[in-house]
């Protein structure tokens, strides 16, 4: 139904009367404590969208607080329009619903969800479902969607991880353990993590879940005709703001003896060492990251690897990276192979180079189950493990995949041993823009003791040297200290907060160390030939990862010149999820109440579900407010010098039978009422019309009314002391202000729509973009489409809401039938700097005659 008619409706069953003011003033309490709720969200919304212009710091608590606030406020809005109105509102709660799943898929840890199905086939998945079944299960569905493929399997959800803790009473023994944590202290993060990972191996599983898991294992082995499956975790919260890459345990090549086991040890990986200290030291909840396993038919991998749909350390280069290796990709991702490194042109898919690696080994699935390594043939060691063809199809998949997700990606892939493309994994990928950087030092004057290797994180940093090789050594590293090691064991990442740079002998920028340390922006170098000897234990150097050299004794000026190398704020990862959240929050697209697309099921963002709620608020409160206004025993009578007849709803003095009530023009007993109408009374009615027979009067439902009804009908407001809600019928255009004023700035502002005329497309259209400029050179935000004008000021001192209050009032009644007048934009513009004159804001250069 159009707008305008949901607004002058007013064919309610009248009842009782007193009941039914009874009834307007109840709606309208709701009301107004769903427009309190509404600018609350629009406050909230205007304060993420300053810090995403990157000029202030935040962190993750804020962007969780205001979240949390922005959904419990629309959730609230909701409730009360279905208050309100009733239940034909209740879409609302369905598309809710849908945006909120969006945003749980974007913020780390939002998984505080009860209930759902303990296991869910890939084919019911998609990205939506990340917080039932984590990230990385989530994109596998994702992508099946896409006609992509991935192995075939299920996830066992989230819903049972929960009840695997509940069953065993295990929630609050996590939760006493996490509470007496030192994170800093390695034994105590070692002891806490001994603890809950053997309550958790020793717990059995409940029964109703052991079942289900049996069950969907036996339909997969019987779709796929293959016994040995893959078990990989997906966390809720992984691969969102934080990677927790290499953080959490999988398993390939398990038999069907081995699974409700090997589930357990995924679990129980949750509480590593390494995997509570990331979370913890992330100030993520324990309560809201449970474990999701996939359980995917096992791919014999002929070849894997990682690709990079940008390059890292230059995401504006037009290349993708592929990262490759003969066999399975634990021996990639875990640093203990150095791949072959390809550069493939984004357009045409063309190889533009090979880095070609020594790779005497591989991961292969064993017989029995389980993997091994085996040797790669002398002949091949050094051969490139993908062809070209292989690589133009990974180039593609690369490109289509980050459009479709809209951010570059890392995804892993494998080629089986018949040479069909498998894809186990897409996740974010994270990214360095870099930035000019200050003139570095002369170094040529100094010892180099290695140069060489892969840029991982750039960057510069010095210390002292600290070789690693095992969970045990990582407690000799102290702050400030240069880590060193054979290759990049996910466990450093203990120690990322104290480290100063990381080296290691062999890896790549695809392993999951290499994820972290971008997160921590920590400057290191991978491929270091004999890093270790080379640099001995104790001695003190400056590691240049930005120039892949290392030099002996302390450099400051190398280690500060390299500090601008990457944009502190615009690429961090938290301004990136804000941005990404902001796409499902901010938007409006919900504009013009009088489109057919304004309906609750078209609500793509938050902000359109408050923006439709809000319209719809005010078109219930007027239906009410007419069925009212059509008796004479309520409401008041404007009586005044203008020829405007407005009913009065006065919802602060209580109705007396047999009183009639009357206001003149200085006795309105609302403030925001008064100044509104003072500004209208200073412009006085503009009598001087244009002929009405050049009126297009069939555009207009009351065509056939006389001239001095169409200039008069239907106009009401609703008013308390500091609030006012007006809607009044000038001719033929509409104009709805809605505003309270008090001493409290934070709760003032106006608002005001104005719609339609009676004369053609193009000369209403000019009436609005006058209005448009002239409302904005009074500080209004607002949003045009067509001959619609949204406009918005809030949190506006009393004495600036009481000046715009009245220049709106004179706004209304200069511009009223002004659009019969706008035949060309010459004379456009000499009205908007007339009026601009006339109210006060005149433009810097006046409009030349």
């Amino acid at each position: 139904m159009n707008w305008i008619q949901n607004l002058l409706r007013g064919d309610r069953d009248e009842g009782d009367s007193a009941g039914n003011l009874e009834d307007l003033r109840r709606r309208f309490d709701s009301f107004r404590e769903l427009v309190e709720k509404n600018n609350e969200v629009l406050g909230l919304i205007g304060d993420m969208e300053e810090k995403a212009q990157g000029e202030f710091l935040f962190d993750i608590a804020y962007v969780r607080g205001c979240v949390d606030r922005v959904e419990s406020s629309v959730r609230t809005v909701i409730d009360l329009i279905i208050e309100i109105g009733g239940p034909q509102y209740e879409t609302l709660r369905a598309r809710y619903a849908a945006i909120l799943g969006q945003i749980n898929n974007l913020l780390p840890g939002s998984d505080f969800h009860h209930g759902g199905p303990l296991i869910l086939d890939f084919e019911r998945i998609n990205r939506i479902h990340s917080s039932s079944v984590g990230g990385k299960n989530a994109q596998l569905g994702e992508m099946h969607a896409l006609g992509l493929r991935v192995p075939d399997g299920f996830a066992i959800t989230a819903a049972g991880f929960r009840l695997f803790l509940k069953e065993n009473k295990l929630n609050e023994l996590i939760q006493d353990t996490l509470k007496q944590l030192d994170i800093k202290c390695q034994q105590d993060l070692v002891n806490a993590s001994g603890l809950l990972r053997a309550m958790i191996l020793a717990a059995p599983i409940p029964s109703e879940l052991a079942e289900s898991i049996k069950t969907s294992y036996e339909e997969l082995t019987k779709r796929t005709g293959e016994e040995l499956i893959a078990l990989r975790s997906s966390a809720v919260g992984e691969d969102t703001l934080y990677s927790f890459a290499g953080q959490y345990s999988s398993f390939l090549n398990v038999s069907k003896d081995q699974l409700l086991l090997k589930y357990r040890e995924i679990l129980s990986s949750k509480y590593s060492p390494r995997a509570i200290y990331y979370f913890l030291s992330h100030s993520l909840e324990e309560a809201g990251l449970s474990m999701s396993v996939g359980c995917t038919r096992m791919v014999d991998a002929a070849s894997s690897g990682v690709i990079y749909t940008r390059d890292p350390l230059d995401p504006e280069s037009e290349c993708v990276h592929v990262h490759s290796i003969y066999g399975l990709g634990p021996y990639l991702v875990g640093g203990t192979l150095t791949p072959d490194v390809y550069t493939i042109h984004r357009d045409g898919f063309k190889v533009e180079s090979r880095t070609i690696r020594d790779k005497p080994v591989q991961l292969r699935p064993a017989a029995k189950g389980g993997t091994e390594e085996h040797p790669v043939e002398e002949g091949r060691r050094s051969e490139p493990c993908l062809n070209d063809e292989q690589l133009a199809e990974l180039g593609e998949l690369a490109v289509k995949l980050e459009e479709h997700y809209d951010h570059p990606q890392d995804i892993e892939f494998a080629y089986d041993q018949d040479g069909k493309l498998y894809l186990l994994q897409s996740r974010p990928l994270r990214t360095i823009c870099t930035q000019p950087a200050f003139e570095l030092p002369d170094m040529s004057g100094h010892i180099k003791i290695a140069c060489g290797g892969t840029t991982v994180c750039p960057g510069a940093g010095l210390g002292r040297v600290v070789h690693v090789s095992s969970r045990e050594s990582l407690e000799a590293v102290e702050q400030g200290d240069v880590v060193v090691a054979a290759n990049p064991m996910p466990s450093i990442g203990l120690v990322l907060d104290k480290v100063s740079a990381v080296v290691t002998e062999v890896g790549s920028s695809a392993s999951h160390l290499a994820a972290l340390v971008r997160e921590r922006r920590i400057p290191t170098i991978v491929g270091v030939a004999q890093a270790r000897s080379r640099l001995p234990q104790g001695e003190t150097v400056t590691v240049d990862a930005t120039g892949t050299c290392i030099y002996s004794g302390e450099h400051q000026k190398l280690v500060q010149a390299r500090l601008p190398e990457y944009d502190l704020f615009q690429d961090t990862a938290i301004f990136d999820l804000l941005r990404r959240l902001l796409k499902l929050i901010s938007p409006l697209n919900m504009v013009n109440p009088g489109d057919a697309e304004f309906r609750a099921e078209r609500c793509l963002t938050l902000h359109d579900i408050i923006r439709y709620s809000h319209q719809r608020g005010i078109e219930e409160i007027f239906s009410h407010a007419r069925s009212l206004g059509k008796r004479k025993e309520f409401g008041a009578q404007l009586k005044s010098v203008l020829p405007l007849p407005v009913h009065v709803l006065n919802l602060d003095e209580p109705e007396i039978p047999g009183r009639k009530q009357v206001y003149d023009d200085n006795s309105l007993p609302s403030e925001p009422m008064q100044m509104f109408w003072n500004g209208m009374l200073q412009e006085k009615w503009p009598f001087a019309h244009p002929d009405p027979t050049r009126l297009q009067v069939a555009r207009d439902k009351d065509a056939g009314l006389p001239v001095e009804e169409q200039f008069t009908e239907h106009s009401f407001a609703v008013i308390r002391k500091e609030y006012m809600l007006a809607s009044l019928r000038l001719g033929y255009h509409f104009t709805s202000v809605e505003a309270e004023l008090c001493d409290d700035s934070n709760r003032n502002f106006i608002r005001v729509h104005y719609k339609g005329g009676g004369a053609a497309d193009e000369r209403r259209r000019r009436r609005i973009s006058l209005l448009e400029e002239l409302l904005d050179r009074m500080g209004f935000e607002h949003t045009v489409k067509s001959d619609f004008i949204d406009c918005r000021a809030q949190f506006l001192p009393r004495e600036q809401a009481e000046l715009n209050l009245q220049r709106v009032g004179r706004l209304v009644m200069l511009t009223k039938q002004l659009d019969m007048a706008l035949s060309n934009e010459r004379i456009t513009r000499w009205y908007i700097e007339d009026f601009a004159r006339k109210l006060d804001l005149e433009h810097k250069q006046a409009f030349p005659l």
